[in-house]
């Protein structure tokens, strides 16, 4: 392999390693911001977190850092969200 080869393929891999991904699937999501799918998949089904729908579900980075910046200025525990709406389902579960 020519030293003009090596420097080819040497650029290849830096231009791979800083592409970026601007979306992210839910399970990365949840492991981003330290909580469990179920959690994001029910801020998402609240409208605290908008998704974008391109074959599966996605969530914008930006989304994501607009969700956390408002939960961090605003205090909201969503902890507290999320469980009334965990209630609310397994009520109607239980009714059904």
């Amino acid at each position: 392999m020519t030293d003009m080869q090596e420097l080819s393929n040497a650029r290849r891999l830096v231009i791979k390693r800083k592409a970026q991904r601007a979306t992210m699937s839910i399970q990365t999501a949840a492991k981003y911001i330290g909580c469990d799918v179920n959690a994001v998949k029910i801020l998402v089904d609240l409208g605290y977190i908008n998704t974008l729908k391109i074959g599966a579900t996605k969530i914008p980075n930006f989304e994501l850092e607009r969700f956390m910046r408002e939960a961090t200025d605003e205090g909201i525990d969503y902890n507290a969200i999320i469980a009334k709406y965990r209630r609310a389902h397994e009520r109607k579960e239980q009714e059904a």
